[in-house]
Formats: C-alpha cells, structure tokens, sequence
C-alpha cells in the first residue's frame, strides 16, 4: 500500500501535521513493538521509525526514564550506575530476575525492546444484540396466536444466548398497538434460565395478568444476559425446588393475588408491630458452609389474628392466664414493655408486651402476651419455638 499512502515514516510526518495543526505538539514512533514505540515517543523529538528487528539498537542511547518505570526501580539502577537503555540491556535476566523477580525480566526486555504487547479486541456490548422485532400483516388479538410468535422470537434470543455460555436474566415485551401506542410488560425471573418454556409461560401469565388494551400489529423482545445460576447443594440441606417451576408457581400466585401480595416478606424501618413490605422474591446465594444451620435463633410464631385471653393479675403482673378454655400459672414473666406511635393519625396504638412462660401440668408454652389499654382487652400476639 505504500505507493497510494506513502511508507510508515510518510504516514507518521503526516499525522504528526495533523495534529501539529490543532495545536499540539507531539512525538511519534512508529516500530513493530509497541512498548518501543512508545518509549521511543516518550524519550525523541520529532518522528522515529525504527526497522523491523532494530528496536534494541533504537532504544540503547534512551535514558531508563523512557521506559516509565518506578521511582524506586529508578532509584535502584541509578545506585548501580545505570543510566541508559542498553546498558540495561547488557545485564544479564537471571541476575535481574534473581533481585527483582518477574518484574525484572519485563525490565530486562522493554531495554531489548522485546517486551510482548497483548492485544484484546475491543467487541460491542453482547446484550445490545439481543433484540427480536417481528412486524404482522395484520393486526393479532388472540393470546395463542401471539404465544406462538413469542415461542420463536424467544428460542432465537436463547441460541444466542446459548453460544456465549450465558443466561437470560430478564426480557422486555414491546406490543405495538393498533391503537398508534405501546405495550410493555418486563419478564424478570429471580434466577437466570435458559428454558423456553418456562420463559414462554412466564410471558403468558405476565400477559395474561395484565393484557394489552387493543389489538398487537408490531413485537420487540429485549432480552438481557446474566452468568447462569451454579448452586452445589449439601447433603444433609433440603432439597430445593427447582427455579423454572418455582418462577411459573409464583407468577401464577401473581396472577391470582396481585403482584404486590407474592414476594418475600421485607421488614420496613417501623417500629409499628408486624410492619413489613412485599418484595420481589430473590433466592438467597447457596451456603458453603452447612454448619450456618445450627445458628438459627429463636422465632416467634406470630397469631393473626390475635387470640383473646383472660389475666389475672397480682401487683400489675400477670399471674395467671385462660386461654382457649384452659388455665395456666405463669411461672416467669418478662416485662412490661411498652410500645406505642402514630399518634398524630388515625391509626395510631400503643400496647404492653410480656414474655410469659405458661404451665399446665405437664404441658409448658412460653408465649408473648400483650394488652391494649384502648380496647383494655388481653390477647396472646405469639409463641415463641
């Protein structure tokens, strides 16, 4: 190519102009190793164009300051007395490597000009192709019907997906509408999957849940790629359900009961009892260690609703309880603790909270009680396992 481009050292001049003309000032070397050339641009004025081979002798008259290394390391050579690239060179790499280690064989050849250069190709972000668009000739109202368009578009994204070892961890449906709108519905499972049909029926329930309003004459499915899930389970852990079944059980609980009344139970920063939210359900990572299981602390098991009782009490401490038509001594009780808020709104309460144990011959419970002075009713709130 050199006579309808010119030669490397054409080429370098002329890109040196270039730049020089939007007003910087700059130094180019041009070699066949790259941390050559660049030590050369560091260390020469104007342009340097070293032959194939002669990177050794190009850089042998270059300070060791061109080669970017530490202060330390320049410190160190410049006690030995060090000063040029090739009188670093003329060392020899055992003895360079027996005080510096590795990284004094990579000082050793960037003197040389030897010092390998990996390149990594730069690709396009994986996820940016993972698009599926499908125009109808007319306009599809029937879920079947748009199931089985579905069922294709999702099997392609898959044999993407599939060929880069990866998984599908959410897909975005786009309907368009007859009605000039869109429809967007995002499938997102808790584990990555590589299934059709458990995605496909996910996309079903989630359709089915909450339908387009009008008949679908366009389809986009953004697909998004996730690392797929690995879990070694122990031998003595329960066996736990498999993740494809478990997202269909789910969004067809969702279908059921609303999407805000399926999830795991979240604890708010509330000081009102039982205060929680729904949040979307996300498996916890596998444990590695098996011992964790026996570090579990104590629960209550919370009453909903709350079971009425009767209380005797002596000294404002309760002494004996009848609940669900049997009686018991409280041998130990804890308390009271008194607990109360919102009391600028409606629903405000407050309440006094007991740990109590109970006994009835043989039979013992050790349980929380509670008393509200708005309805001055007794009730047990839970018991303790």
């Amino acid at each position: 190519m050199d006579l309808l481009y010119g030669d490397a050292e054409q080429l370098a001049n002329k890109l040196r102009q270039s730049v020089m003309a939007a007003g910087f000032l700059v130094n180019i070397a041009v070699a066949e190793n790259f941390h050559a050339a660049v030590s050369l641009a560091c260390g020469r004025l104007g342009v340097s164009v070293v032959p194939p081979g002669g990177e050794a002798h190009a850089l042998g008259r270059l300070p060791i300051t061109a080669l970017q290394l530490t202060p330390e390391t320049e410190g160190t050579f410049a006690v030995w007395g060090i000063r040029t690239c090739s009188e670093l060179a003329a060392l020899s790499e055992t003895d360079l490597i027996a005080r510096f280690g590795q990284t004094g064989k990579k000082f050793h050849a960037l003197a040389c000009g030897t010092w390998p250069h990996l390149l990594f190709p730069m690709e396009p972000s994986f996820d940016a192709s993972l698009i599926e668009r499908m125009e109808l000739d007319f306009p599809v109202e029937e879920l079947e019907r748009l199931l089985f368009l579905l069922s294709r578009m999702t099997t392609t994204l898959l044999e993407r997906v599939r060929s880069k070892a990866r998984s599908i961890a959410a897909l975005r449906i786009v309907l368009h509408l007859d009605a000039k709108s869109q429809h967007e519905r995002t499938v997102r499972p808790a584990l990555p999957l590589q299934d059709t049909p458990t995605l496909l029926k996910l996309i079903q329930l989630d359709l089915e849940t909450h339908p387009p309003s009008a008949a679908i004459v366009g389809l986009e499915l953004h697909a998004q790629s996730a690392t797929p899930y690995r879990a070694q389970n122990g031998l003595f852990l329960p066996q736990a359900p498999e993740p494809g079944r478990l997202e269909v059980m789910l969004a067809r609980m969702r279908k059921l009961l609303g999407d805000k009344r399926v999830g795991s139970p979240e604890l708010t920063d509330d000081h009102r009892p039982n205060a929680f939210r729904m949040v979307p359900f996300e498996p916890l990572p596998p444990q590695r260690n098996e011992r964790l299981l026996s570090s579990i602390p104590i629960a209550l098991r919370v009453f909903r609703p709350p079971q009425m009782v009767g209380v005797t009490l002596t000294n404002h401490t309760p002494m004996r309880i009848f609940w669900a038509g049997t009686g018991y001594v409280v041998r130990q009780a804890a308390g009271p603790v008194r607990v109360s808020g919102q009391w600028w709104s409606e629903t405000h309460w407050c309440r006094e909270e007991w740990d109590v144990r109970l006994e009835n011959g043989s039979v013992e419970r050790l349980c929380r009680i509670a008393y509200d002075p708005r309805s001055r009713c007794w009730y047990v709130q839970g018991t303790y396992d």
